[in-house]
């Protein structure tokens, strides 16, 4: 059956349900909502087999991969070692995509799928790497200062994420390196 064969045949069964219905309705069998009913699904079903035909639409699945994926991934986390973006406070995935040159769509999907987590929670980790990295380093810094110079807006989202990361507080985990020395 050709596609204009399959368009008439759905159309004139649509059609005639959707009389049959309103003439029934009339004897007060059915109610008249249900020919505005089988009026929708015919549409519905129309419109998405015009356009799923047409080519002009495709349906992309959550687990479709991102072209060039791993190249971009390695190239994120890159970028996120060498620039260290992820401590500016403001740094939104717009900006990120914009400087790996890759749109907004992409850069999330790919997060999603290597880190099971969205762009939020990955800069999170980054961040708490680098409150690490400073409790190590820099032991003259006060954890609301190595916050701060970790990216965290503020002390309270900063001794959240550590705690849930880390499972202790900024303060525990100096003080264990501190017994381990």
């Amino acid at each position: 059956m050709s596609k204009e064969q399959h368009y008439l045949t759905v159309m004139t069964i649509a059609i005639l349900s959707i009389t049959i219905t309103y003439q029934i309705a009339l004897f007060g069998v059915f109610t008249y909502i249900w020919g505005a009913l089988i009026f929708s699904l015919v549409l519905y079903y129309l419109l998405g087999s015009i356009l799923l035909s047409s080519g002009n639409f495709t349906l992309q699945l959550k687990n479709s991969k991102v072209k060039g994926g791993d190249q971009l991934l390695e190239r994120l986390h890159l970028h996120m070692k060498i620039n260290k973006p992820f401590v500016k406070r403001d740094l939104k995935l717009e900006d990120l995509a914009t400087t790996l040159s890759v749109n907004r769509q992409t850069l999330s999907q790919l997060l999603n799928k290597h880190h099971k987590h969205g762009f939020t929670q990955f800069l999170r980790e980054y961040r708490i790497n680098e409150a690490k990295k400073l409790i190590e380093n820099r032991p003259e810094l006060s954890m609301e200062g190595v916050g701060y110079e970790a990216g965290f807006r503020s002390n309270s989202s900063f001794y959240e994420a550590f705690k849930k990361i880390e499972n202790c507080t900024p303060a525990d985990y100096k003080n264990r390196l501190q017994k381990a020395v």
